[in-house]
């Protein structure tokens, strides 16, 4: 059976069920970091978009130097297109001295639900710049010229929080595709058992007779495909 209650939680802490890093952390072959290879999430990418074209390129290949796929955006109209709806991997604006181009998108993505982590790469060395970037959302703020030690360490962190994002999201898509299976009694029944009533209290809630409510709950852990009711309220934890 899947999701016993020893492989509800990942290695990074999160409560998820058929994560491939799962069957790892039981064999003892995984430790708390998303940054192992088995945690690459499907398309992942690092999104440039740089407003020096040259720069972009140069930057794309120190990048690509540290081991991650690399997609290049001539403006930020083709960036905005082309990241809409990704749910995995990272953004890099390589912003000028006047930054507006980089700084607009920033926003308009923030208001369009994007989540991908941003590191905002910066020819203003402006401490009260790099604040309000921070404040309003931006994973890291690099100064140019970065060096490669500071460019690897903020794409590291960025794709790290970015595969937890995507970890807990897939999560979330699993249990409520395994809910789903449930009839509309079968729910009412599995959400009595996830608030820790027993059978014989839910029969009481539920005006039926200790039996059926026992029939249910079989038919509950054979189509969440669970071992115990622990890992019932672990499912609508992931809602």
């Amino acid at each position: 059976m899947l999701g016993s209650v020893e492989t509800v939680e990942t290695p990074c802490g999160i409560r998820a069920i058929g994560r491939p890093c799962q069957s790892l952390k039981q064999r003892g072959q995984l430790t708390g970091h998303p940054m192992h290879p088995i945690c690459i999430a499907p398309g992942e990418v690092v999104h440039i978009l740089g407003e020096e074209w040259e720069a972009a390129i140069e930057l794309a290949e120190m990048v690509r130097r540290h081991g991650f796929d690399v997609r290049r955006h001539a403006t930020a109209s083709a960036m905005k297109d082309a990241i809409l709806g990704e749910k995995a991997g990272c953004i890099v604006l390589d912003v000028g001295p006047l930054q507006t181009e980089g700084f607009h998108l920033f926003r308009d993505l923030q208001e369009l639900g994007c989540t991908l982590p941003v590191i905002f790469l910066s020819g203003i060395e402006s401490v009260k710049t790099a604040v309000e970037c921070m404040r309003a959302g931006a994973a890291n703020y690099i100064c140019k010229p970065a060096n490669q030690l500071e460019l690897r360490d903020a794409l590291v962190d960025a794709m790290a929080k970015a595969r937890i994002s995507y970890c807990r999201l897939r999560a979330r898509e699993i249990a409520i595709k395994k809910l789903k299976r449930l009839t509309p009694t079968e729910l009412d029944v599995a959400k009595l058992l996830a608030a820790g009533h027993l059978t014989k209290k839910i029969a009481a809630m539920t005006n039926r007779s200790e039996s059926t409510v026992k029939i249910h709950r079989a038919r509950i852990m054979q189509k969440l495909e669970v071992a115990s009711p622990a890992t019932i309220v672990h499912l609508f934890d992931m809602l």
